[in-house]
């Protein structure tokens, strides 16, 4: 007795080892965890996607939710524009052919002739009887102003317009601008041209000159880049071409004319340059800051007189 005695008092010092958990204990201790944690997720406040907008080129791609029964959560649909029609009332003419009077067709001084366009309705709107075609800039040709179009023109149709015009008396290359007016006055942002030659102009004009054995030019011309301009102040292109039979010194310089009163040019000096045998082109830039109606050709004083076609052109600063 006295043996057990001793060994139950050294029991005393040493901490007694935990029990072992019954499985049935443990199962019951996650449920209740995790029924804890899903009171509290549906306590949380729930989160819409969010719109998000992608960088491209015109026109932009926009990505967002769309929601539907069939739309799984979160699913991203992409969303691209389409081209819009032509917003109602919209005035728009497009050229369609020349029905008389092609570009460089030759007539006399003071020769009376009928252009004809054929004009198509690319607008929204229907053209009215009042609507007309009127004279915007250039060569007017005459004295007429506008004239009405025959008949109502729906969007999609075509018509032909045609303007009585007279030939000016001086010779050379003259261009007329027209333009489409709806029955509030408004001109479309279209126009059309009429561009004829008077006395042959002088695309092919002999040199005055020809002397035996030497250098001589011929075969003159003037061209612009763009004839008609509204954007002020502008910067018109003119390039020449000659012909030399041979190499010499070329000296040549441009002359002009307007239409436009008071208007006065400031014109580059003559130059004189070396050639070889053969054809050349000259540019010229003519800085324009005012409205004007006018006509440029290039004048060849050596070694021979001749000259270009006058080439016309119009600058309207209105005209926007």
């Amino acid at each position: 007795m006295i043996l057990v005695l001793i060994l139950t008092g050294c029991s005393n010092g040493t901490p007694e080892a935990s029990p072992t958990p019954e499985p049935d204990t443990v199962l019951t201790a996650a449920a209740q965890t995790a029924e804890a944690r899903l009171t509290e997720l549906a306590a949380e406040p729930t989160t819409s996607p969010t719109l998000r907008l992608t960088n491209t080129a015109q026109p932009p791609v926009i990505e967002t939710t769309e929601v539907s029964e069939t739309s799984p959560p979160g699913d991203i649909v992409t969303l691209t524009p389409t081209v819009e029609d032509l917003p109602s009332g919209t005035d728009r003419a497009v050229y369609v052919m020349d029905v008389t009077v092609p570009d460089g067709t030759e007539f006399d001084p003071g020769e009376r002739f009928t252009k004809v366009w054929r004009l198509s309705n690319a607008g929204s709107s229907t053209w009215s009887t009042n609507y007309r075609l009127a004279f915007v800039g250039g060569a007017q040709m005459g004295d007429t102003d506008e004239v009405p179009i025959p008949t109502s023109v729906p969007p999609g149709s075509t018509i032909d317009v045609e303007v009585e015009l007279v030939a000016p008396e001086t010779n050379g290359t003259h261009r007329g601008f027209w333009s489409m007016k709806n029955s509030a006055g408004t001109l479309f942002d279209d126009a059309v041209y009429v561009e004829i030659i008077v006395g042959g102009g002088r695309e092919s004009q002999e040199p005055t000159s020809l002397p035996s054995g030497e250098a001589a030019v011929s075969d003159v011309s003037l061209r612009v880049e763009e004839e008609y301009a509204t954007d002020c102040p502008y910067e018109f292109l003119f390039s020449g071409t000659f012909k030399l039979n041979k190499p010499a010194s070329v000296t040549y310089q441009l002359e002009a004319g307007s239409t436009t009163p008071s208007f006065e040019f400031s014109l580059p000096a003559p130059v004189t340059s070396n050639f070889d045998a053969g054809t050349h082109v000259v540019s010229f830039n003519l800085d324009l800051t005012d409205s004007v109606d006018g006509w440029l050709q290039l004048h060849i004083t050596a070694p021979n007189d001749t000259y270009s076609n006058q080439q016309t052109f119009t600058l309207d600063c209105g005209g926007e």
